[in-house]
């Protein structure tokens, strides 16, 4: 059985400068944007560095145009990068998802410079919250006011990325006439890329980042619901269109009950999860939809199940 890989696409194909590098007209055709091996088959190999650098040298050849590395109890990314970075000369490298809760925002910058300046330029930082019951029994941390502390977290980084500086006094963060010693220009700007699926994560995401990335999300729930919100987000904030990174699960097999086992063990923690619950159905998070009740004495019926869109 082969390995599961993650496969991720842009939701907004058709439109100039999404895809690599920025301004090249967007062919549908070449419009997958990453292949990175996230979560595999109980048998398959473990990774190690010379696997790593084969598949994202043959992500680059087979002419796909961006590579993204996971980040969370394993490998960092941002190291691997550098690393993968003299043998991947031409596509994107993205590292997502960072945890915020596992590094203060100057180091999440200081990676973020590094390997921007070591990728001449095709970096891309990806930034999510984790979920509650990571952050709190995983990392014994509090996950209090996550949005809010996000906000902060991105405010010092963006202001590290983009003038090289920081001074932030926040309820969660504070650092006090911080600076790094390259001058303004010598790196290349750092694109962020946040975690989003939520109205207020996707509002912020618009506002702050460059565009999200979703993980198990249908293309009726980013249609109808992922797409517009960040895109009315950014809009309202005065930014450009952002990206929609779509990332799923992807196999290609003989053995279909071996691999919907694999999948059962792999990913029924999500169903458990608030943020995915509702969106392998094709719709926002229940509290954002807006339903009529039915009149007094009516029946009605239950949904028929999931989408057949997604």
């Amino acid at each position: 059985m082969g390995a599961l890989a993650q496969a991720s696409g842009s939701s907004t194909r058709g439109s100039p400068g999404t895809c690599w590098p920025p301004g090249r007209p967007c062919d549908a055709r070449r419009c997958l944007l990453s292949v990175a091996v996230s979560f595999g088959a109980d048998d398959c190999p473990p990774l190690t560095s010379d696997s790593i650098v084969e598949e994202a040298v043959s992500v680059e050849a087979d002419g796909l145009n961006s590579y993204w590395l996971p980040n969370q109890f394993d490998l960092g990314a941002p190291g691997l990068i550098g690393y993968l970075a003299r043998e991947v000369t031409h596509i994107e490298l993205g590292a997502g998802l960072l945890p915020i809760f596992t590094r203060h925002p100057l180091l999440a910058a200081q990676e973020a410079l590094t390997a921007q300046l070591i990728t001449a330029g095709r970096f891309v930082l990806g930034l999510g919250l984790e979920h509650k019951v990571i952050v709190e029994d995983f990392f014994g941390d509090s996950f209090a006011n996550p949005v809010e502390r996000l906000v902060e977290y991105l405010t010092i980084v963006r202001s590290m990325l983009g003038t090289s500086a920081a001074d932030y006094q926040g309820s969660f963060y504070r650092c006090k006439s911080v600076s790094n010693r390259l001058p303004l220009g010598a790196v290349a700007a750092v694109p962020i890329i946040l975690g989003a699926l939520g109205p207020k994560m996707l509002r912020v995401a618009g506002e702050m980042a460059e565009g999200t990335i979703t993980w198990l999300c249908g293309p009726a729930t980013l249609e109808s619901y992922v797409v517009p919100t960040i895109t009315a987000a950014a809009s309202n904030a005065g930014r450009p269109a952002p990206r929609v990174i779509a990332t799923l699960p992807v196999c290609v097999t003989r053995d279909e009950a071996a691999v919907r086992s694999c999948i059962e063990r792999a990913f029924g923690v999500y169903e458990g999860l608030p943020s995915y619950q509702r969106a392998g159905r094709g719709r926002p998070p229940r509290r954002h939809r807006h339903r009529r009740r039915p009149p007094r004495g009516a029946r009605t019926a239950r949904p028929a199940g999931p989408s057949r869109r997604d």
